[in-house]
């Protein structure tokens, strides 16, 4: 947890709690934290902190299994969720890409109280693989991976329309690409969202931004990943036209990517900047805040120099001569704004 107000000091970085896993998203939802604790040996929960007054403090920690759940499958289940959403003021809908459901937790009963199964959705693959959460004219839209084959593959990817008062699918969205990845966004002072759709991390060219309109109607894509030179995995808008893309290299035969880019893409004029360059894979999404673009910095070897969040302008100039340091050994893997 830290404050980057002011440039020119050294924020010092706080650990909210220890028992968080390295593979952990943050979301916020009003004045809540809720941090997404994805390994299986570690918790694979859900931990909530309360941001009412100064820093986040601590609440509790609830897991993403139902009884039922557990009783079939005589252990637990590995949820290993993707994303989390408020639907209410006492519950959330919850993505588990390891199950074929949506869990729904009430916070009221502090636990998980039913799922919304998604299975009939998940066509030739083995699970529907919900990623991610978008609130969209009152119904709330979450992307199926539907991954056919999970090194390379091909079926569409889906947004599945949700009617949160009662439950219903109101209906599905199919797109013209693989393997939707990442949150969906809003473009600013339009009526769509974008999506990113990879495809395979294997191959180049099979992906790109999708737009999609809040109706529910595929517009066509925005770009294709070909012309940014690799999977478009993350993305934030700058403004109406312009956009900061997170382009992971191809993963080589051991599954290791050798090679991110930040790059600034320009709709209107179609221009691609590369602002930044890493040498290993950055799982930080930018993340664009006050005039200010914030890079997850993955830092460099086995000890990972270097490693913090870079802070850029909107134009990709630096705003200060070093990261803002995430800790010894430590480096970003998600990036949330807390109020």
């Amino acid at each position: 947890f830290i404050r980057p107000d002011d440039l020119t000091s050294e924020p010092a970085p706080r650990a909210l709690l220890d028992t968080l896993t390295g593979d952990s998203i943050a979301r916020v939802m009003g004045s809540t934290l809720a941090v997404l604790n994805r390994s299986s040996t570690m918790g694979d929960n859900v931990t909530f902190f309360d941001l009412r007054g100064g820093a986040p403090r601590y609440s509790c920690q609830l897991g993403l299994v139902t009884p039922d759940e557990l009783a079939v499958s005589g252990r637990r289940p590995y949820a290993n969720a993707h994303d989390v959403i408020a639907i209410d003021p006492h519950r959330l809908y919850v993505a588990r890409w390891n199950l074929p459901s949506l869990a729904v937790v009430d916070l009221t009963r502090n636990g998980v109280t039913a799922t919304l199964d998604l299975s009939r959705f998940r066509g030739t693959a083995p699970l529907p693989y919900p990623d991610s959460f978008a609130r969209v004219n009152g119904e709330v839209w979450v992307t199926l991976q539907r991954l056919d084959d999970l090194r390379a593959p091909t079926q569409p990817g889906l947004i599945v329309r949700i009617d949160p008062a009662t439950a219903p699918v109101r209906d599905t969205i199919t797109l013209p690409r693989a393997n939707p990845i990442g949150a969906m966004q809003r473009r600013p002072g339009a009526d769509e969202l974008w999506v990113s759709a990879v495809g395979s991390f294997t191959v180049e060219g099979d992906g790109g931004l999708v737009r999609v309109s809040t109706g529910g109607e595929v517009l066509g894509e925005a770009l294709d990943e070909r012309a940014a030179g690799g999977n478009i995995d993350a993305f934030a808008f700058l403004d109406a036209d312009r956009v900061v893309l997170r382009v992971t290299g191809l993963l080589d035969a051991s599954n290791s990517v050798r090679e991110t880019r930040f790059v600034m893409f320009d709709v209107r004029t179609r221009e691609s900047i590369a602002w930044y360059t890493s040498s290993t894979w950055s799982p930080a999404p930018p993340l664009v805040l006050d005039g200010k673009v914030f890079l997850g910095d993955p830092g460099d070897g086995i000890e990972r120099q270097g490693a913090g969040v870079r802070v850029l302008g909107l134009t990709g100039e630096r705003l200060r001569a070093s990261n803002i340091t995430t800790g010894p050994g430590m480096w970003p893997y998600d990036l949330a704004v807390v109020p």
